[in-house]
């Protein structure tokens, strides 16, 4: 599981994320004033400062394509507003 309590600094959250690509991951997104959203996503690229992830199909509540793919910031990370865990999908694999 990625997240802040793991005290990982920005390169080593890197380097977790793009041993990830390509996986199965469990998103928790904080979105402000205490509401938090759940995703199944695969991490699909790594970049310099951000990643992105593509939703999986029954997360999606609308039919608008442009939900599909979501970036976010290795700075997300660090400050907890978006927590990765892969350990779910491993254990079913």
């Amino acid at each position: 599981m990625i997240t802040r309590s793991n005290n990982l600094k920005i390169e080593e959250i890197k380097q977790e994320i793009e041993k990830l690509k390509g996986q199965k991951v469990n998103l928790l997104v904080n979105q402000g004033r205490k509401k938090y959203s759940n995703f199944e996503a695969i991490i699909e690229n790594t970049y310099k400062s951000i990643f992105v992830v593509r939703l999986q199909s029954n997360c999606i509540k609308n039919a608008n394509k442009s939900m599909d793919l979501q970036t976010y910031s290795y700075i997300d990370i660090l400050c907890g507003n978006v927590d990765i865990d892969a350990t779910s999908f491993s254990k079913r694999a």
